[in-house]
């Protein structure tokens, strides 16, 4: 079952951390979904759902390493007509209402 997880942990939390958001999403049961999945998304954009559109959605099971040595990960965009991707620096603060994908833990 795939599900979406706030990057902030509480609604009351404006912004965090990008490696402390990392940090609580490794803490629980879930599967964070990674590159290969968003490479899949992206070369598959009608599987996307709609529910995405106006959401950045971020892959935290992969973190890139750039030449300047910040960590990174890849999000999905929707741009008004359009699907668009970005990296995203996890030394900087993340807004708590964006999310991250996961495939949650079934009981």
């Amino acid at each position: 079952k795939s599900s979406f997880i706030p990057k902030g942990p509480s609604s009351d939390e404006k912004s965090v951390n990008g490696e402390e958001n990392l940090r609580r999403l490794k803490a629980t049961e879930n599967t964070l979904l990674d590159a290969r999945v968003f490479h899949a998304l992206w070369n598959n954009k009608r599987l996307i759902p709609d529910s995405w559109k106006g959401q950045i959605v971020c892959f935290p099971g992969t973190v890139l390493r750039g030449p300047d040595g910040y960590r990174n990960v890849f999000c999905l965009c929707w741009g008004g007509d359009d699907w668009n991707w970005r990296y995203y620096w996890l030394g900087s603060a993340w807004r708590a209402n964006s999310l991250s994908a996961v495939l949650a833990k079934t009981a």
